[in-house]
């Protein structure tokens, strides 16, 4: 399985608990598994895109570290606010 191919099928895991599980959570008044969810979409998205960027990501439960080290290195065109901002948000839930 290619990088692409893997973080293709990250995103597809990420966008099916955003869509459905957390959506859900959210409905039955779940709030701590909404939480669980939403750690889980952001783990997931951030594991496509490190592996977008042609790496391996980190086998945590918070990749952050490795996607705001990586970014720059591979050209990715972010603001320094915008990786604060992803490592705040990871941070907090993990």
């Amino acid at each position: 399985m290619t990088n692409a191919e893997s973080a293709e099928r990250l995103l597809k895991e990420a966008e099916h608990i955003f869509g459905e599980e957390l959506a859900r959570c959210l409905q039955e008044g779940a709030h701590n598994l909404a939480i669980r969810r939403a750690q889980e979409v952001v783990e997931l998205a951030l594991k496509a895109l490190i592996k977008f960027l042609g790496a391996d990501f980190p086998k945590v439960h918070d990749p952050a570290m490795a996607f705001i080290q990586l970014a720059p290195k591979k050209g990715l065109a972010i603001s320094r606010a915008d990786l604060a901002r992803i490592q705040k948000i990871s941070f907090g839930l993990a």
